[in-house]
């Protein structure tokens, strides 16, 4: 049995979310984004046990007046549950739980369809459930407590729960016990006995006797019980190992705990990267994609690790970000990639993720995106805004597309996700030359000439026509670089004014000049035939990442072409604007 699909409402921090979970999903998100909040619920619908204090003292609630609804799909259901079976709907049986605050109240109820049947019979349902599927959630905090035989720590209910199995036919392990308790006695203790007896002054009939319980059995020496680790022809108890060890540990004890009985298992996991160092994380989370015992079906966990997270596909990542709400002190916002998200946007799986490779959290942990055609692109953008955005930039990414027909992966990834993004763009990316190729399409003075009408090369033409549908004419009949600046403005697009070599060969003598030292062209007052010798015959060395960055680190700011400060200014006014919102919204 697993779980398809999740809805909740009214929950802690989460106002509404629904999300689907695949056999691994990882919750990623900032500090106090909501995160846990997930885990917390799906534990309230499998062992409400574990939650009732937190529904009793309101720490579950949403806000004042608010009850708290939390639904979960089930899909593979077992056929030899005669109770479960008779909740099937499509393949699949819908719980929903609602809790009360007023008056203290769990109300569980199947959903089929638009129709809700309250179960009326609670624990016998939960108590069925739960023969079949178990939902184990790990907290963050792993300590020696964990490990020690302590009330209601894993590890004494582990080991409690491993012997009462095995012994629950026979118990052939206490019988060692009572004839060890025997020999203690036989051989130690009833020398003893003699002496106290001779000893006594008093009547010389009474006799002592030093003895265990007749009913004693190994439960007695469970208290002595320690957890070590041995390695190397060597034992040390593990509450000296380090914390990494000691979390992966006890990950490993819950996960025994669950499998103890034969039935289903969903991991829900806090943090499981605590303490971890990057090669121990990638092989714990490809352990879960390949090591993972049969009855494991599922696991989601939270994490702040970008290892972790490069390792899965976006469908197997939930995005939490902290939204500002005037009725609350914020709201966690929950999106997702959807299950077809491949098919609606045509775009090929492998190109998708040869592209996207270890790259997700550049995108997941990010709180703007600005992307660009080339790695010289994004460096020199980064370098034009990081004075003016101070520590904002950490939460910036610079994504190089290596060639505009890449651009529709993250495109679309980013709207799913509503992760704020700026796109900066050649002007051939709206209008293809007029020859196809550059070196055809140039004018007496080495320019290239573009076409009249938007570029209908499909990578391209499909995310225009999805950012500007409504202004496709106004694009085609903006006149000059400044108008159509401003018309794409909107949508976040920002273009050079041809491209960035180009630009900033065109931008100012001082710029032409260093070219011309580092290009060593032969001296001459014509700079208007040396100017399109660098657009021409020297294209390839203008373009060259090293030539550029020299003449760029040598150029004052008002020597910068003018497409460099309108798309410095305008990423710049969308980080504060985003910033703005977050504080605002």
């Amino acid at each position: 049995m697993k779980i398809s699909s999740i809805t909740i409402k009214k929950f802690r921090s989460i106002k509404e979310a629904s999300f689907h979970m695949n056999d691994i999903t990882a919750i990623v998100g900032e500090n106090n984004a909501g995160k846990t909040g997930i885990l917390r619920a799906l534990n309230s619908v499998f062992n409400f046990d574990e939650e009732r204090k937190f529904f009793l003292d309101k720490t579950h609630q949403y806000a004042p007046r608010n009850n708290s609804y939390i639904e979960v799909k089930l899909k593979d259901i077992p056929d030899k549950s005669k109770l479960l079976s008779g909740y099937i709907f499509h393949d699949e049986i819908t719980i929903e739980l609602k809790y009360s605050y007023s008056d203290n109240k769990r109300k569980l109820s199947v959903v089929r369809g638009n129709n809700k049947k309250h179960i009326q019979n609670l624990e016998s349902f939960i108590e069925e459930l739960n023969k079949f599927l178990t939902y184990v959630y790990i907290p963050a905090e792993r300590t020696n407590h964990d490990i020690m035989w302590n009330e209601n720590t894993i590890f004494k209910k582990l080991i409690t729960s491993f012997l009462n199995q095995y012994t629950k036919n026979r118990d052939t392990v206490s019988s060692d016990i009572k004839r060890s308790s025997r020999r203690i006695h036989d051989t130690v203790l009833s020398k003893l006995e003699k002496q106290l007896s001779g000893l006594y002054m008093q009547n010389k009939d009474i006799g002592f006797k030093i003895d265990f319980p007749s009913d004693m059995d190994y439960t007695s020496i469970l208290n002595y019980v320690e957890l070590s680790i041995s390695e190397s022809f060597s034992n040390h108890l593990l509450k000296e190992w380090g914390s990494g060890t000691k979390s992966l540990a006890i990950i490993a004890m819950y996960r025994a705990y669950a499998l103890i009985e034969d039935k289903d298992i969903i991991l829900g996991i806090e943090e499981p990267e605590i303490n971890l160092h990057p090669q121990a994380q990638k092989r714990f989370v490809q352990s879960l994609s390949r090591n993972m015992t049969e009855s494991e079906v599922q696991t989601i966990f939270t994490t702040h690790s970008t290892v972790l997270i490069d390792e899965l596909k976006h469908e197997n990542i939930l995005l939490v970000k902290r939204k500002i709400d005037s009725k609350r002190a914020f709201i966690s916002s929950i999106k997702q990639v959807p299950v077809d998200f491949l098919n609606k946007y045509a775009i090929k799986e492998s190109a998708h993720y040869n592209f996207f490779k270890l790259k997700n959290s550049e995108f997941f942990f990010a709180k703007h995106v600005v992307i660009c055609e080339s790695p010289i692109d994004a460096y020199i953008i980064k370098e034009l805004i990081k004075p003016h955005i101070e520590n904002d930039i950490a939460d910036i990414s610079f994504i190089a597309l290596d060639g505009v027909n890449n651009l529709a992966y993250p495109y679309y990834l980013l709207k799913e996700l509503s992760i704020p993004f700026s796109v900066v763009v050649d002007y051939d990316f709206f209008f293809d030359y007029s020859e196809q190729k550059i070196k055809d399409s140039r004018n007496n003075y080495g320019l290239p000439k573009y076409q009249d009408k938007i570029t209908k090369i499909e990578t391209k033409r499909r995310i225009i026509d999805d950012a500007f549908s409504k202004n496709i004419d106004k694009l085609e009949q903006a006149k000059g670089y400044r108008k159509f600046f401003e018309l794409i403005r909107y949508a976040h697009f920002y273009s050079m004014k041809q491209c960035l070599e180009i630009d900033l060969v065109c931008s100012s003598k001082r710029a032409r000049e260093l070219y011309y030292k580092i290009l060593k062209l032969p001296n001459s007052d014509n700079d208007k035939e040396r100017k399109k010798t660098l657009l021409t015959e020297k294209y390839k060395s203008i373009k060259n990442r090293k030539n550029v960055l020299e003449v760029i680190e040598n150029l004052q700011p008002a020597e910068y072409p003018e497409s460099f400060k309108k798309i410095k200014n305008a990423i710049i006014e969308d980080v504060n604007c985003n910033n703005k919102l977050d504080i605002d919204s």
